[in-house]
């Protein structure tokens, strides 16, 4: 419905949509960031279990970076157990990417 109204040009849709986009990609850039060097490069994809802090910071009730970014653009009942297929899916998409973009140095070394 919301599509549909805000190719309708439904003003409250087109707002809704915005807004949903916009929480969508500052959750994926939180989970982006976690992986990032300090010069903006990806090169290990780390799992937010993988940090201590991410372990600390579940025992006292912090909410894991994506989530939080949803929460602050505008979504503040998201829920972090139906959001973890989809972060666990998109990690996963990270990973392959920077597999794919280490190949063409890999396969450069093996052939001399």
């Amino acid at each position: 419905d919301i599509y549909r109204g805000n190719n309708n040009g439904v003003l409250a849709d087109v707002e809704l949509n915005d807004k949903v986009t916009q929480a969508s990609r500052a959750a994926v850039r939180a989970l982006v960031s976690q992986s990032t060097d300090s010069n903006g490069r990806v090169k290990e994809v780390k799992n937010f279990f993988d940090e201590v802090g991410g372990f600390f910071g579940g025992l006292i009730g912090s909410k894991k970076p994506w989530t939080q970014a949803i929460i602050d653009n505008g979504f503040p009942n998201v829920s972090e157990e139906r959001l973890a297929p989809v972060m666990a899916y998109l990690e996963f998409c990270l990973k392959q990417v920077v597999a794919n973009n280490e190949l063409p140095g890999i396969m450069e070394l093996l052939n001399g």
